[in-house]
């Protein structure tokens, strides 16, 4: 595996989300670590080709500066020698040399370039992005030095921001990061941004994938794909392209992943866990960042093949990229075909089930750009752009004669600039506009009775963002452990929603339009207290991070979330975190909405109560609407033994106390059937004048009715307001476990690992006067333990993976089912994926640059676990859970790459 690249922004390792401790003594094989003699067979040709071909030949990372090998040609190598040894020879009289950063990754340097001083980027032996960083004296507290060649000066390599921290050329250590990078994509074979987010163990209920209703996850049908960490809820976890938000979709409710181009992302970098004070709204369970490559030269040909029983899949994709001595630009498009999966293809769909489409026939188009461009010394212009079109067609119930079809696109756009500044200090000025657009045509028959006629409804949803950002970051002063560095921002966004509901051929059943404006302030500091610099026992080094976010929205007030962190390195190799943090959620726009609104007045014998006249009033209660709250806190450690080279353990405790989420409290028999916890929600014996407050609220949407002969508001004995506000809490906790070991055995490279997510307790309330109640391992909901192992090899230009999915048994607790609490099976899955580089054997002609994969998911075709499918005739099971199990069976794909 190699990278090579202009500008470099970040190496990480192949590493997945999480693994388990009790592997450890699993994976602590002992390995010979040889270097492989090859026999080199280069042409006389550019530098940065040799460098290239020496890479993909003996599956390294050579990392260097366009600039460094630009117009400097390669003598021909003809030679039997280690990778080392060949490098040495194509190096030979250009004036550089190489450093090795790890067993895998060297970068190029001028000879005389200090090592302390060499800008590089590397990975850490723990799997996490180690940053390009800024020149420095070999002392670490010099001002950066300009390098020259031929008279030229050079740019260094652009310091970039993780996720996790707003200051350039630092990595926060008290994060729990985990990077998905492009080896790893490609190593599992999948062919879709939504499958790769469903292997990592962190995010459970890939909401409606199916396109289905699912219970407690969602209720449209757009047939996508949404992030939800930690289990808290659709919403909750922000997702992020290179850093910047899109705009959502599920009704303005959630960002819809599916149509993301997988070919276009470089790496995806996952934090679970609490960030508002750096993001703002939706990171309550963590946030997902999709890095779309950007530094590619030539042209990347990617075709795919894929076929499933009932299903076949085609994705083809162009990247075309170049760079110059001032910048870069590179241009893709994919297009991905699937077709629809039908229940009656999967025997494990019950004949009473009433879901005719299990997946969506699926069509899907995509363009990106990204672009660079240096301006003097000082200046740089970016810009970035993302559209996607996605169509989809399934079908429903059949007794109900349901189908629905979606059009949606989604556009996302950045333009911005840098300017270096005094010191070391960057100010960035950017804006952008993001744009998702759903076209739903739905037909259904009211009731299911084949006599009545096929209803028809149109409905559009539109969301639109626009944002401006000033950001400025950069070193403060000295410590003996190094620079205070520090980040401060502003930024101001308006978004706004749009909704039409009609029914043909001209009835409207509903339409919206909200906007607000959103109004930013943060800040955040970074203080390495010790370092190797002032090391000292005990403490090796004691990094402090601090962060805080002021948001005003027009429509539901103000939020402001602050953020500590703290990581303490006893001795070498052992990390230990801690962080502590506020984070929020504000409303979503569709929920400032009246038209839902109704009151009805009825009369029956309550449990508990007798007779009781009562006045429902439902709808959403705009008026009382404030942004949800969340607490987290996260506990972890790191350890990277010196003594065995390639190991790493990682292990995470997570907490996160959800309050004031949106949601329907139930209906009326449910709420007077506990007055202890829904008393919030009920008037006794109401005043005149309060019953007729009620009905007015009610008829600000579908209006009043009653129920009981010549009413008169003073008959109500009781009001039960039954609209959607801030009401439940959702308290959770878990543990995150992982281990990977990476080693050698002469020509062949070995990569294991094994890891998961346990959840301990996942505690729901429906107010936050009712009793708790433990959701965790129930259906919909995420199971107590998920788990995800690997092994690879690599030789040469081969290379093999396995990749081993577990998700463990849980209970069906709904009281539909025959018998109450009933074991749904737990479910371990395999896939396969085998590759070959050809530019292993050929360094010209078709078949350099030449790769082929052939890769199968579920390989052993496991069946999801089956469950009840209840008796009525509205029900929309599938005989299976679809938030923790995927109905498409074994999947096997070919697919071919070409690089020119």
């Amino acid at each position: 595996m190699s990278t090579n690249s202009r500008k470099v922004r970040a190496v990480s390792r192949f590493s997945p989300a999480g693994t388990l401790a009790a592997s450890v003594l699993a994976i602590l094989a002992t390995a010979a670590d040889a270097q492989a003699v090859t026999q080199w067979d280069l042409p006389g040709q550019p530098l940065a080709k040799s460098l290239r071909d020496i890479a993909a030949q003996s599956e390294s990372n050579i990392i260097f500066d366009k600039k460094l090998v630009s117009g400097q040609q390669a003598r021909p190598l003809k030679i039997k020698a280690s990778a080392e040894e060949a490098l040495s020879q194509v190096l030979e009289g250009t004036g550089l040399t190489f450093r090795q950063l790890d067993d895998k990754t060297v970068t190029i340097q001028l000879a005389s370039t200090d090592p302390m001083a060499t800008t590089s980027a590397a990975y850490n032996s723990d799997g996490r992005i180690r940053l390009a960083q800024a020149q420095t004296s070999p002392s670490g507290q010099g001002e950066r030095q300009p390098r020259t060649i031929e008279g030229r000066t050079l740019l260094d390599i652009e310091e970039i921001i993780v996720t996790g921290t707003n200051i350039r050329g630092i990595e926060n250590n008290t994060a729990p990061i985990t990077v998905l990078s492009r080896e790893y994509i490609n190593a599992t074979g999948y062919s879709t941004v939504s499958k790769l987010l469903e292997s990592v163990t962190q995010n459970f209920a890939l909401a409606n994938q199916s396109g289905q209703v699912t219970p407690g996850v969602t209720v449209t049908r757009e047939q996508g794909s949404s992030i939800n960490l930690r289990g808290i809820g659709e919403g909750t976890t922000l997702v992020l392209l290179n850093g910047r938000r899109i705009a959502p979709g599920y009704r303005s409710a959630a960002v819809d992943i599916s149509a993301l181009p997988l070919s276009a992302i470089e790496r995806v970098e996952i934090l679970p866990d609490g960030a508002s004070a750096l993001y703002g709204s939706d990171a309550v369970g963590g946030v997902v960042n999709f890095i779309l490559r950007e530094d590619f030269e030539g042209a990347e040909t990617r075709l795919r093949a894929g076929v499933a029983d009932g299903v076949d899949e085609y994705r083809a994709s162009q990247a075309l990229g170049n760079a110059w001595e001032s910048g870069n630009a590179l241009v893709s498009v994919e297009y991905l075909q699937r077709d629809r999966l039908a229940s009656a293809d999967r025997d494990f769909i019950g004949a009473n089930s009433l879901i005719d489409t299990l997946l969506p026939e699926t069509e899907q188009y995509s363009a990106m750009f990204t672009g660079k461009q240096q301006i003097g010394s000082s200046l740089s212009v970016f810009a970035d752009a993302l559209y996607t079109r996605r169509d989809t067609e399934g079908t429903g119930r059949r007794t109900f004669a349901e189908s629905v079809s979606n059009e949606n696109d989604q556009i996302a756009t950045t333009l911005g600039v840098d300017w270096s500044v005094a010191g070391d200090w960057n100010i960035q000025l950017s804006a952008g506009y993001n744009e998702n657009t759903t076209d739903q045509v739905s037909n259904a028959r009211v009731q299911a009775i084949p006599t009545l006629p096929i209803n028809v409804t149109v409905s559009e949803y539109s969301f639109d963002s626009q944002i401006a950002e000033l950001k400025a970051d950069g070193s403060l002063f000295s410590l003996p452990g190094g620079k205070v560095s520090m980040a401060i921002g502003a930024a101001y966004r308006t978004e706004n929603y749009e909704e039409t509901i009609r029914r043909l051929p001209n009835t409207p059943l509903s339409a919206q339009d909200v906007d607000q404006d959103v109004t930013s302030a943060y800040g955040e500091v970074y203080v390495p207290l010790f370092s190797e610099a002032n090391a000292v026992t005990g403490v090796q080094s004691l990094e402090l991070s601090l962060a805080g976010r002021y948001d005003d929205y027009s429509t539901a007030g103000s939020s402001f979330d602050p953020q500590a962190g703290l990581m303490w390195e006893p001795v070498k190799g052992l990390r230990l975190r801690a962080r502590y943090g506020t984070s929020y959620k504000a409303p979503n726009l569709v929920d400032y909405s009246l038209a839902s609104n109704s009151a009805l007045a009825l009369a029956g014998n309550i449990p508990g109560l007798g007779p009781t006249r009562v006045l429902s009033v439902n709808g959403i209660a705009v008026d009382s609407l404030r942004p949800q709250e969340s607490e987290s806190s996260s506990f972890g450690l790191e350890f990277t033994p010196e003594g065995v080279a390639g190991l790493s353990v990682s292990l995470n405790y997570y907490k996160i106390r959800y309050t004031g989420l949106i949601a329907n409290p139930g209906a009326v028999l449910t709420l007077l059937s506990d007055l202890n916890a829904f008393s919030d929600l009920l008037i006794f014996n109401p005043s005149v004048d309060q019953v007729n407050q009620f009905i007015a609220i009610g008829q600000l949407g579908q209006g009043f009715a009653s129920l009981i002969p010549n009413f008169t508001p003073d008959q109500v004995d009781v009001i039960v307001d039954g609209r959607r506000r801030n009401l439940s809490v959702v308290s959770s906790n878990g543990i995150d476990l992982a281990t990977e070991y990476n080693f050698n055995v002469g020509a062949n490279r070995f990569f294991i690992g094994l890891g998961g997510t346990y959840v301990l307790n996942r505690d729901q309330q429906v107010t936050a006067n009712s009793a708790e109640i433990d959701t965790a391992d129930t259906i919909y909901n995420p199971p107590s333990y998920r788990a995800r192992g690997f092994v690879t090899w690599q030789r040469q230009g081969v290379a093999a993976n396995m990749f081993v999915n577990h998700v463990d048994s849980y209970v069906d607790n709904r009281a539909t089912t025959p018998v109450a609490n009933s074991k749904v099976d737990s479910l371990t899955t395999v896939d396969l994926r085998l590759s070959y580089d050809f530019s292993n054997k050929f360094s010209s002609g078709f078949l350099s640059g030449f790769s082929v994969a052939l890769s199968a998911q579920n390989v052993l075709d496991e069946d999801p676990p089956s469950v009840f499918i209840t008796p009525t005739s509205s029900t929309f099971d599938l005989g299976f859970d679809p938030v923790n199990a995927d109905p498409l069976g074994r999947l096997i794909s070919l697919e071919f790459v070409k690089t020119w």
